[in-house]
């Protein structure tokens, strides 16, 4: 569900910036290769302007971003995210933190969404 959330949303909205989140570099970057086949395999690959190892562009200015969130401190920075997509939330080592390091990100934007989305 996160990936095709991410993958439509990049699509879809233009100038837009989605932050995905999961617990560890692994994880979120196995997430963004499951992403980028998702929107090969359904036919938009030319929506696609660059893609590497964190990060997906489209022509349309959007961008996917893949973000650890081993140290929640290092999520800080990224201003007004129109989507936030956090992997495996019940699996971070301090849910606090992570919450602290995004919330003002989401009061920033108040059009944010916010999904949180585990297996637990």
């Amino acid at each position: 569900m996160c990936i095709a959330a991410c993958a439509q949303h990049g699509l879809i909205h233009s100038d837009s910036t989605i932050l995905l989140i999961a617990p560890s570099d692994s994880q979120v970057h196995e997430l963004l290769e499951r992403t980028h086949a998702m929107i090969l395999k359904a036919g938009y690959g030319e929506e696609i302007k660059a893609k590497t190892k964190d990060k997906i562009t489209f022509k349309n200015r959007s961008r996917i971003i893949a973000l650890s969130g081993f140290y929640p401190h290092l999520l800080r920075g990224w201003s007004s995210p129109d989507l936030i997509v956090v992997d495996e939330s019940a699996f971070f080592k301090s849910d606090d933190e992570i919450y602290a390091a995004i919330s003002p990100m989401v009061a920033a934007n108040p059009n944010a969404r916010l999904l949180l989305i585990s297996t637990a």
